[in-house]
């Protein structure tokens, strides 16, 4: 059995004390089968990748705990843990920015955006097994005794950083009309994307239209759309959980009305 969880990403915008400085605050496995018919694993699929222990090693091993061990830093882990508390605190903190293998900042901070310092190219093998981890369903642990413990209720990223709308599911597919239009409006984004703002966000028509200089704020399924950049960059101290959403909806959900 594996137990899985998945959520958003830390913003590129943010600084050392977890504040935004704008803000100020399976398909069937392959086998073979021999002369009495008993069926043998393919040697050759690969094992699931798992954040106990997989990621965590991998965190540890390529030096990132230098800072996310300190006190006040985005995507606090505790090296070497060594309880099961330890580790399903160290798991909410990174599943909490692994969002989905197409639009991840857990990623996006990997490979240098936002002025993050690049620890890996694109042609990692650790980069490789986080898209695997992330693609998989995040899963904590293979086959673990017992369901692992909720979720420390302190644990995560501070509440005034995480944004004001709840994480996505997963499960159903992220509309404009229901997920994204709420998340403009509570951010107050036409305060001056609707009035003053080369891009206006009031309406769908809007959003998915072009700006004054004529580039399109949303292409449907491209992670580089404008909208996403001014996500990743924490533009106006949008928070992770609503700016991944929203990075979502274009590039998984195909940018949807309804």
């Amino acid at each position: 059995m594996l137990t899985a969880g998945c959520n958003p990403a830390v913003i590129s915008g943010w600084t050392a004390d977890g504040t935004n400085p704008k803000s100020g605050e399976d398909s069937s496995v392959p086998f073979s089968g021999d002369d009495s018919g008993m069926a043998m694993d393919d040697p050759d699929e690969p094992e699931a990748v798992v954040f106990r222990p997989d990621i965590q090693q991998d965190l540890e091993d390529e030096g990132c705990l230098t800072c996310h061990q300190r006190a006040g830093t985005p995507m606090q882990v505790t090296p070497e843990p060594g309880s099961d508390g330890e580790w399903r605190d160290n798991y909410d903190e990174v599943v909490a920015r692994a969002g989905s293998s197409s639009a991840s900042l857990l990623i996006d901070k990997a490979i240098g955006a936002g002025g993050h310092g690049a620890f890996l190219d694109a042609g990692s093998p650790v980069l490789a097994r986080w898209r695997a981890w992330i693609s998989g369903g995040t899963m904590y642990e293979e086959e673990p005794t017992e369901d692992p413990p909720p979720a420390s209720p302190d644990s995560g990223v501070p509440e005034e950083d995480a944004g004001t709308m709840p994480p996505p599911t997963g499960d159903d597919p992220l509309v404009y009309t229901t997920d994204i239009a709420p998340i403009i409006e509570s951010n107050g984004c036409t305060r001056c994307h609707g009035t003053s703002g080369s891009y206006d966000l009031s309406t769908f028509s809007d959003v998915m239209g072009s700006g004054s200089d004529d580039v399109p704020n949303v292409i449907a399924g491209d992670e580089d759309s404008v909208l996403i950049d001014y996500c990743r960059n924490g533009h106006q101290g949008i928070g992770y959980r609503d700016a991944l959403t929203i990075m979502e909806w274009v590039v998984d959900w195909g940018a949807r009305q309804e």
